[in-house]
Order: structure tokens, then sequence, then C-alpha cells
């Protein structure tokens, strides 16, 4: 409160500092259960940053995420709905669709669908945001076991018991890893333990086998451990089937196929197949993102043509319009049509910056595009000026820190008169014509008679989805040629004795 008043003196009371102060004073009141006290003081931040920054910006995202939580407290969820939504939207423009910011974002607004029974809505925005926390801290992060505990507590709630326990398994075990790394305990490792515990009731188990496996939880970092530490040395701790089966499902999505080509044997295809034929702006652009970084630059132009044209008719897109017609000019330059993303980039430019607060992040990711592009022209001046641009766009903005590190590699191989990496040999109207040809069998499907076989559109979507029996065949003869043991894949059924005496030698009993 102390410094709030310094603030206010120093500065006048509707400066930025002061709605930090506002912030802080307000988490207080909210962690301390004065909630009556906390909400004016958030929506007080909230109007001075909007003031202050407009409505669009990172900080004004902030400010409605902490107004929704405390509104979500005091049971407001159609109040806080549309500011969740609001705060998500902002976060998307400001920092890119696969930021950790957005990532908390899909969280919350997935725990308030869930807390009004839209469980399908909640469950691709969770899985969203799971992917999107993998991505940027890695699978063993604590920040990744939240998600896989929405997820868990999502897939429980929809009677999938058994999936739920493996996620909530997962989530638990990033916890008692991050114990062992740091040497204290995580604050919400005793009531994930809980929630663990209750999920496994919903099993139908007995009491005596969940209290195996709550303290198998307590003991070790997943559901198998090393057998020896010589073992572990020479293999690294094994796998257990469904854990390979996960990490290929995680492999699909980042290479931006649909949930169906990895479904499970005994889940339902409709609602998978309802999100993949009737997608929204937000899915395609998820989907061609991970097609443009998976190389697969024809599918994602497509993709990205879709989302355009459903964004059209979403209030208050433009700025995420922006963003896709960029990631368009840029997986059209990489498939070669280098001139064309060239004349598409010089033509957003002037509409960008003819916005009232044009995101930075955008303003130079445009301007770096666009370098890149005259790189590949041979317009080395036209490559220096745009670079430039796109430097003193993004400013000393820490949040920006790699995207600069880019454009300053890019003016560095300039100046060191460097070429840029050839690009694939496609011819790009052929390429596009497939990718154009695959998601029309999409349409199709869409809207095919259910006296006719789907098979054929499928296979000409997804190519043929091979059965779990052959996925797992096919990793046990990978695995022989890289000439690893049996035991590296050993199913779990049979003993493992005579493989470790063929590895390893007979043991040292003394040992």
């Amino acid at each position: 409160r102390r410094a709030l008043a310094i603030d206010e003196q120093s500065y006048g009371t509707e400066h930025p500092k002061v709605a930090v102060g506002l912030n802080n004073l307000a988490q207080l009141l909210k962690a301390t259960n004065r909630l009556a006290e906390a909400e004016p003081l958030m929506r007080r931040a909230l109007a001075i940053d909007e003031l202050s920054y407009g409505a669009d910006h990172p900080d004004v995202a902030r400010d409605l995420n902490n107004l929704a939580a405390l509104l979500m407290e005091t049971n407001r969820l159609a109040e806080a709905e549309p500011l969740i939504r609001r705060a998500l939207a902002i976060s998307q423009q400001s920092y890119g669709a696969d930021h950790p910011n957005v990532s908390s974002r899909l969280n919350n607004l997935a725990r308030l669908l869930m807390d009004t029974n839209r469980l399908a809505e909640a469950e691709p925005l969770i899985r969203r945001a799971l992917a999107i926390d993998e991505q940027s801290y890695g699978a063993e992060h604590p920040t990744v076991a939240l998600p896989l505990w929405s997820l868990a507590a999502l897939l429980r709630d929809q009677q999938r018991s058994e999936d739920a326990v493996s996620l909530m398994r997962r989530a638990l075990s990033n916890y008692h890893d991050f114990a062992k790394r740091n040497g204290n305990e995580h604050p919400l490792w005793k009531n994930a333990l809980k929630q663990y515990g209750g999920m496994l009731s919903g099993t139908g188990i007995s009491q005596e086998k969940i209290d195996i496996l709550l303290e198998e939880a307590s003991t070790t970092t997943g559901p198998l451990t090393p057998i020896t530490a010589a073992v572990e040395r020479l293999l690294g701790p094994a796998k257990p089937v469904a854990e390979v089966l996960m990490e290929l499902d995680r492999q699909y999505i980042a290479e931006g196929k649909p949930p169906i080509y990895f479904l499970k044997a005994d889940e339902p295809i409709v609602p998978s197949l309802d999100a993949f034929l009737q997608p929204t702006a937000d899915s395609l652009i998820i989907a061609g993102t991970s097609a443009y970084r998976n190389n697969a630059n024809a599918d994602a132009i497509v993709l990205y043509d879709d989302a355009l044209r459903l964004q059209v008719d979403q209030p208050g897109s433009r700025q995420l319009q922006y963003t896709t017609r960029m990631n368009r000019a840029a997986a059209l330059r990489e498939l070669g049509e280098v001139q064309q993303a060239r004349d598409e980039l010089r033509l957003l430019l002037p509409e960008l910056d003819s916005e009232p607060s044009p995101p930075a992040g955008v303003k130079g990711r445009v301007r770096y595009h666009l370098a890149l592009c005259e790189w590949r022209l041979g317009n080395n001046a036209a490559t220096k000026i745009a670079s430039e641009e796109s430097l003193d766009a993004y400013g000393d903005d820490p949040d920006f820190a790699s995207r600069r590190a880019q454009t300053e590699q890019l003016l560095a191989d300039l100046n060191d008169n460097k070429s840029p990496a050839p690009l694939p040999s496609l011819d790009p109207k052929i390429e596009l014509e497939a990718a154009k040809a695959r998601y029309r069998a999409r349409a199709e499907l869409a809207s095919l008679p259910t006296s006719e076989s789907a098979l054929p559109l499928l296979n000409q979507i997804l190519s043929p989805v091979k059965p779990v029996a052959e996925v797992l065949v096919d990793l046990d003869r990978q695995y022989r040629e890289q000439g690893k043991p049996e035991v590296w894949f050993l199913p779990l059924s049979e003993p493992i004795a005579p493989y470790l005496d063929q590895l390893l030698g007979p043991l040292d009993r003394k040992i």
C-alpha cells in the first residue's frame, strides 16, 4: 500500500506503474480471500492500462486474466468468459499462437468451459495448451503438469477413467522429478497425489492396489524404473508401451496430422471427425503452422486460405488476419513462389502500419519475412533495409529477443556474403494442386452419404493408418537395426533375466 501511494504521488493516479501496484495489492487481497476489496483495484488497473497502452496490449490481457480469475472464484462465470476470450485473443496477436502465455490463457478458458459443462469445447483447448507447454519447456517440466492435470480431470468427467489416470500419473511424475532435482516438494504435489487417488478409485480397482500405486508415484518418476544402474547406463530407462504410443501420438500432432490419425481402438471417432471435417479458423491456423514447420508448405497455404475465409466473419479478427497472411506468404516463399510472397508482404505492410496500434511483434516479423524474400531474390540493399526496419519494430522488448536474434543473424549472413539455403526442387503448382485435392477430400468426407465407404477419402487425406500391433513391430525392428538389445523393447509379460544375462553377463550376486 505504501509503494502504491508513492507511485500515485510520483506519477499521477493514471500512470501504468500505478496499475502494477494496484495489481500487486489486488493479488494479495485475493490470496487472503478479500475478494470484494480486490475487485475494484483490478478494474481500476485494467482501465489505466487500456487508457495507457490501448485495448490490445499484453498488459491489458494480464489485467483481463486477473479479473476473470477473480470472477470465476465468485462464480460469475458468464462475466468471466468474455474477459478470458479477449485475453486469449490479445496474447495470440501479441506473442503468436505457440507462446507459453497463450497456453496459460487456453488453460484458463478450458477450466471455465469445464465448469459450465462444455467438455467437448474444452478438450481441444487443453490439448493445444499441453502441446505448447511441451514444446516450450520439455515434456518433463513441472509447468507441463498443469495442462496434463486439466486434461486428466476432463477425461475423468467424460468417464474415460483409464486415460485420465495415465495423464495424471505423468503429471505426478513431473512434480516428483521437480522434487528430485530441486530438493523441495512442489507446492501442488500433495493436491495432485490426492486427485490421482480419486481417479484411481474411479477405475474400480481395489483400495490395496490404489495404495500400491500411490506409493509407487511417491517413490518413482515414472511407471517403470531401471532394473540396475548398469542397465540404465547401457539403455536408459525402458519405456512402457503406453508411453511409447503417447509419444507417437504427440509426434503425429506435431506434424499437423488430425486427431483421428492415431485414435485408440476403443475411442469413438465421431467427435474427432467433427473437429477435423468442420474446422474453425483457430484449428486451421494451428494445423497450418504445424504443416509449415514440417516443410509441408503447400498444405500450410491451403489451410491458411480457409482460415482467412473463416476469419472474415469473426469480429475483432483483423490483427489475427495480418499474422495469418504473413505466415501464408512465408509458406509461399519456402514453396518456391518467392516473388509472389514478396508482393503479398509488400501489400500487407501499409495495411498493418495504418492500424492505430499495430503489434510490434507482427510489424517486426512481417519485415523479417520480407527481408528473407529480398535476400532470395538477390536484392541485398532491400534485404538490409527490411532487416533494419524489423529490428526497429522489435525495439528492446525482451519478449522479442529470439526474433531479434533471427533478424540479426540474417544481417550477419548478408554482410558475410552468404547465400540462402537452396529451396526444395518442387513444382509449386503441382504441390498446391495436390494439397487442394487433399483438402477437397476432407470437405467431401464431411458430406459423404452413410451408404458410401469413407475409406478411399480417408486414405487420400491421411494415408492408411497402421494398427497398434504393426506400429510396435516396426519400432522393435527399428531398435534391432540400431543394434539395441532385445531388452530395450521387451513386452512387460516376458521375463527380463535371460536378456540381461546375455547383455551384461551373469550379475555378481554380491552386488
